[in-house]
């Protein structure tokens, strides 16, 4: 995950620094950087964290930093209701993963990424929901997708193809990393 992640980066911050001269010569693109640079720190921690609170942290990191770019062009009213959508999407998602950590932290008395220890305090069935409805925001599964088009379609052309090529993944990498945490799935979970 770490290798898309910097590939696509650095094909997009060689195309963002010509998009940024381009598209806002007037104002300073410091914190366009910045912020990209931010989301990257995100997505490498989420992809490397092992324990709870510094995937939660670098989850949060990823959507914030992602949202400052989605809102660049923040003059523009779609833009700033693209904006608002992601945000509550995003801190929905960040809501019911902080949720599923603490809920995992204290079923296995600690906060290390770990296989479920005692099923019987937190029902897999729970976390699995809560994964589902933390990670597949991010991924954009349906129906937790709303945030998707408009925020794509209103983020600077390298952030939306750094959104597309790797930030959904990491919603898909959430999902692949913990479910198997929760033990043998039932059949209920491949219907969902």
């Amino acid at each position: 995950f770490l290798l898309p992640i910097a590939v696509i980066a650095a094909l997009g911050a060689v195309y963002g620094v010509a998009y940024q001269r381009e598209h806002a010569p007037a104002r300073s693109s410091g914190g366009s950087f910045a912020a990209y640079n931010l989301l990257l720190l995100g997505m490498a921690l989420v992809a490397t964290a092992d324990n709870l609170v510094l995937l939660i942290v670098a989850w949060e990191l990823m959507t914030l930093s992602s949202w400052a770019l989605v809102v660049e062009d923040h003059g523009d009213a779609g833009v700033r209701v693209a904006g608002i959508q992601y945000l509550v999407a995003g801190h929905l998602a960040t809501a019911a993963l902080l949720l599923m950590a603490l809920l995992l932290a204290a079923a296995n008395n600690g906060f290390a990424i770990a296989p479920l220890a005692h099923e019987a305090a937190v029902p897999a069935g729970v976390l699995f929901v809560l994964a589902l409805i933390g990670f597949g925001t991010k991924a954009g599964i349906v129906p937790l997708h709303v945030w998707l088009p408009d925020a794509h379609s209103s983020a600077p052309s390298h952030v939306s193809a750094l959104m597309s090529g790797v930030m959904i993944t990491m919603g898909f990498y959430g999902m692949a990393r913990f479910v198997p945490l929760f033990g043998a799935p039932p059949l209920w979970w491949a219907y969902l």
